[in-house]
């Protein structure tokens, strides 16, 4: 039986967004492994292996926490405690596996500028897994799309409705005195 997540990626080709895609430098073999040098679609090869024919053999079981998560959360507890040095380091740890011909070195001047570099790195090795949303709202910031957006809404500006998910149907319906999102549901 193969999972969701894998049927899912199987069968949907996604676009990265300008912003994402520049993200990456030419050196990390995240972009090179996942993305087409077009972008308009993805070589997706975050739940996958490739066979001897080049094509993706998805696994059945994709990890649902990654060890590199793991360091993005402690880079992340790390700076709010004021430990910027080992935040740095943590960062640098993912970065570092990412670029196997080149040495990565993590700089900054402020601790705002630190935390930058955290919330992108997160944002570089965690994309297309759904995490985007959540980091946003839990960040409290705007959702700004770039001019490749085509979307409905490019722009949603924090606090909206939109960063609450619909309360699914049944749900309001087993209770009658429960309130949906407005602009949602």
């Amino acid at each position: 039986m193969t999972s969701t997540i894998a049927t899912y990626y199987a069968n949907t080709q996604a676009r990265a967004a300008d912003a994402l895609f520049n993200s990456f430098d030419t050196n990390d073999v995240r972009k090179t492994n996942t993305m087409t040098a077009t972008k308009s679609t993805l070589k997706y090869g975050k739940d996958s292996t490739r066979n001897s024919a080049g094509a993706l053999d998805w696994i059945a079981d994709p990890k649902v926490i990654r060890l590199s998560e793991l360091y993005l959360i402690r880079a992340e507890a790390l700076w709010q405690k004021g430990q910027y040095t080992a935040a740095a380091d943590d960062i640098k740890k993912i970065s570092q596996r990412a670029h196997l011909t080149t040495t990565v070195n993590i700089t900054y001047s402020t601790p705002a500028e630190l935390y930058k570099i955290i919330a992108d790195e997160r944002r570089r090795e965690l994309c297309f897994e759904g995490f985007r949303l959540y980091d946003l709202g839990r960040r409290k910031e705007s959702i700004t799309r770039g001019a490749d957006c085509i979307a409905t809404k490019c722009t949603v500006n924090y606090p909206n409705a939109r960063y609450v998910l619909p309360i699914p149907g049944k749900e309001l319906d087993a209770n009658r005195a429960m309130q949906p999102n407005p602009e949602i549901n």
